[in-house]
């Protein structure tokens, strides 16, 4: 038997416009791009403005984007026109060229994640700058230590941090010591590490009975540290260029002149959209045109300017939304790596008074150029932990601090969760064992007991 029943309930139903705003907010520069032309194609109502007259729009550009109301530009009156105003100091900047990350900014980058002092972060990008190609420093430990001012031992212990970094044996002196740091970092064989450390120019001439000899081992044994010695990498450098590096357009640029933060959306390459007139006369003629191809046009005219007006306001949201992002990381755009401030997508949606999601839309996969270089919006963002002192850290900030204390354990005596958590609550962070254990994992780096040497 069938029932008719009414129930009460609350839903959101997005509009049309809405669904397409926010299709196009979570586009990509060259994507939206393409999107745009894949439009032109498919709708007769949709142009490029070829000669792109801006006095014939004469829009005043304005900061109080509060005052932008989408539902005007979406209203059915057949003389509306609107074109998506384009930033009056186009000619001032340029598109920025597709940007890759390069080897040495991949190594600065990490560097610059490290807890060193200016001296170090001296000697450490003097480093950097003289490895070639195949991952080598092309010039004596001395000779950093002249050019930087600072004592041999410290350059000593900042290339030794260097080998560590990704790829690891990368900034070695000679193929020994590359090829040495890689088996440190993965300590499966002690008896390769002990031919590596000892035995290197025996090996390496294939004197392998002296080897065997000295160390009482067989040929098999000698084998198999060949075929672990074969495994490694004995150009670090080039494994970089071997991997597919995603090529990059910054969504954004952020430009630090004396202090003074612009932002600027990338956007310059994007055509400018105008409404056909000759298809919007063919909408409106009841007299030469049937209904059909009317009907048709009309809805083709209301689909580009929905377009249009959603293109606008995609473009009013990104800004407002990297404009936040850079008044809450103040330090970070003026002092560099090391000085994230803790903000999460909520603080911003909280500061443009605008939905989580639009945030989130807003911020995925999108990139930023700056002084220190291309980096995805997403980088900005980490919880933050409360420091007993009442200062507010970022959790990124404690992940390189846990690896750092991983990193300088004692040989043979690695660090056990309750070890590295006691360390951390001894420097002011307020941090759990179940959380120490959490970042570690998330930094691949296994239990203590796994980092044990072999041998030790």
């Amino acid at each position: 038997m069938l029932e008719l029943r009414q129930s009460l309930g609350l839903k959101l139903v997005q509009s049309p416009q809405q669904i397409l705003l926010s299709s196009l907010l979570q586009l990509q520069v060259q994507a939206l791009e393409l999107r745009i032309h894949n439009e032109l194609e498919m709708n007769p109502l949709l142009e490029m403005d070829d000669l792109q007259d801006l006095e014939l729009e004469e829009v005043e550009e304005t900061d109080d984007t509060d005052e932008f109301d989408l539902d005007d530009y979406f209203d059915n009156d057949d003389n509306y026109e609107h074109k998506s105003p384009r930033d009056m100091s186009i000619e001032e900047h340029e598109m920025p060229q597709v940007a890759r990350t390069t080897f040495k900014e991949f190594l600065l980058e990490q560097l610059h994640q490290l807890h060193l002092g200016e001296d170090e972060i001296k000697v450490g990008e003097e480093i950097i700058w003289n490895i070639d190609s195949n991952g080598y420093l092309t010039v004596p430990l001395e000779s950093i230590s002249e050019l930087t001012d600072v004592d041999v031992s410290v350059c000593r212990n900042v290339q030794a941090k260097i080998l560590k970094l990704n790829p690891p044996g990368i900034g070695a002196l000679t193929l020994r010591e590359c090829l040495l740091s890689q088996m440190e970092e993965n300590k499966e064989n002690g008896l390769t590490l002990l031919i590596l450390k000892d035995y290197f120019d025996h090996f390496a001439n294939k004197r392998f009975e002296k080897i065997i000899s000295e160390l009482n081992i067989t040929m098999e044994d000698i084998m198999k540290v060949n075929e672990e010695i074969a495994r490694l990498n004995p150009k670090p450098g080039l494994s970089f260029a071997d991997q597919k590096m995603d090529y990059v357009i910054p969504d954004f640029t952020v430009e630090n002149n004396n202090g003074n933060l612009t932002v600027i959306l990338n956007d310059f390459s994007l055509p400018e959209l105008k409404i056909s007139e000759q298809y919007k006369t063919m909408a409106e003629d009841k007299k030469n045109v049937d209904r059909e191809t009317r009907n048709y046009l009309k809805k083709k005219l209301e689909s580009a300017r929905w377009l249009i007006a959603s293109i606008y306001q995609r473009k009013l949201t990104m800004l407002k939304v990297m404009q936040a992002i850079v008044g809450r990381q103040m330090k970070w755009f003026e002092l560099g790596p090391g000085h994230l401030t803790p903000m999460i997508q909520k603080d911003i949606a909280a500061d443009i008074k605008m939905d989580h999601s639009t945030v989130s839309r807003a911020t995925d996969g999108k990139y930023v150029q700056t002084d220190n270089g291309v980096f995805p919006l997403k980088y900005f963002f980490s919880e933050g932990l409360e420091r007993s002192d009442g200062e507010i850290v970022s959790t990124s900030n404690i992940k390189i601090r846990l690896k750092e204390l991983i990193e300088n354990e004692p040989n043979g005596k690695p660090l056990s969760d309750d070890k590295l958590t006691k360390t951390l609550m001894s420097e002011g962070f307020n941090v759990a064992r179940r959380t120490v254990a959490k970042y570690r994992e998330y930094m691949k780096i296994p239990v203590a007991r796994l980092r044990r040497k072999i041998g030790d």
